[in-house]
């Protein structure tokens, strides 16, 4: 899921730089690398998608659920819901029959059992509608990486774990 950032989001390296104090571009590289991490980090536990982006990913229901959550949030569209069949490996086109329930949880799919599935979607926050939160915690993972270049372990929660915990899609 890595991409790269565009100047106009709102974690640009000028928004970055003026937010560590750096006015040299020596370490432009670094910094671009560390907000592309930050981002990515925030996008996973969230599992909510900065920016409209497209997905495909590949799925199976647990033998004890009907439906299936898809990973990055909110959704926009579906493209397309490819059933495949565990047992004889057969694809059929389910896209029209597909049935999607959004809720605080998430986006799910309502499943056979018997059957994996490939769906292509489109899912994401538009730039200028990423909670604050989701913006200061990357700021933040920006500054604790560069300030902080030597692995350390962390045995409490961050400010960057706290602003997520207030956006982030929850599953049960």
């Amino acid at each position: 899921m890595l991409r790269k950032l565009s100047s106009k989001d709102l974690t640009s390296l000028d928004v970055v730089k003026d937010h560590l104090k750096v006015d040299y571009t020596e370490e432009d590289s670094l910094i671009n690398g560390y907000i592309e991490t930050a981002h990515n980090f925030v996008e996973d536990y969230t599992n909510i998608a900065i920016g409209v982006q497209n997905f495909e990913e590949h799925l199976t229901a647990d033998i004890t659920e009907e439906y299936v959550f898809l990973s990055m949030n909110p959704l926009v569209s579906i493209t397309s819901v490819v059933a495949i069949d565990e047992v004889d490996g057969t694809e059929e086109d389910v896209t029209a029959d597909i049935i999607n329930i959004t809720n605080a949880l998430g986006t799910r799919l309502k499943t056979d059992k018997k059957k994996s599935y490939k769906v292509t979607y489109s899912a994401g926050v538009a730039l200028a509608d990423i909670p604050k939160q989701m913006h200061q915690a990357i700021l933040l993972s920006v500054s604790d990486m560069f300030e902080n270049r030597v692995e350390k372990v962390k045995q409490k929660r961050t400010s960057v774990e706290y602003l997520l915990n207030q956006v982030s899609i929850k599953r049960i």
